[in-house]
């Protein structure tokens, strides 16, 4: 791990609860780098390196990722979206669906990684509640799946449970095709420059 420098056999799930602790606030001892402060990489918990930014593109019977982060690992999307008792991490990469994305849906996107949703909720959707901020619009229950953390992963990186999230708007949000004011050419790190604003380099 390039944050603990610890031996990991998955570095992805590892990393996740560097991560997860982080945007939770908890203050890990130990680390010789700190988790990234603004969409830190799934991989190396970094902020602000083009080699980071990550696409996903899905087809009827496969995802597949595009990155070029040197401590990116292989894994299997469908296993890392279930995760496990063992190793109950779901931090994988996701394609909002409060975003405008152009092309063909088998095409590439720009993907968000799941710990990272609530940070990309608060920037680039505001006007939502999630279960980080519980005053604002009700939240699409066909969005919510998308930055969901169970229990268990919560447990698993020793961070305080949250009270149950109910504001989600039950009925299906014709209007997900963008948030008002909100419109933009992508997510990530590329999508953050495009809309004026910066990600500062941390970590490593």
């Amino acid at each position: 791990c390039p944050l603990c420098r610890k031996s990991t056999a998955d570095l992805r799930s590892h990393m996740g609860m560097h991560i997860l602790c982080a945007s939770r606030g908890i203050e890990e001892s130990g680390l010789h780098s700190a988790v990234g402060n603004m969409f830190p990489c799934g991989f190396c918990g970094c902020s602000g390196h083009p080699d980071c930014a990550i696409k996903l593109k899905t087809t009827k019977r496969t995802k597949e990722i595009d990155m070029r982060c040197a401590y990116q690992v292989p894994f299997k999307y469908g296993f890392g979206e279930q995760g496990s008792s063992a190793r109950p991490c779901r931090n994988i990469p996701v394609v909002c669906l409060l975003c405008v994305h152009r092309g063909h849906d088998t095409e590439f996107r720009d993907a968000v990684w799941r710990y990272n949703m609530e940070q990309h909720l608060n920037i680039f959707h505001p006007e939502y509640a999630h279960p980080g901020k519980v005053m604002g619009r009700p939240f699409p229950h066909q969005v919510f799946d998308l930055l969901y953390v169970m229990p268990i992963e919560e447990k698993k990186a020793g961070v305080p449970p949250r009270p149950a999230f109910t504001l989600i708007a039950e009925k299906e949000n014709h209007e997900l095709e963008a948030s008002t004011g909100q419109k933009r050419k992508g997510t990530g790190l590329k999508g953050l420059a495009a809309s004026g604003g910066s990600i500062k380099r941390s970590c490593m």
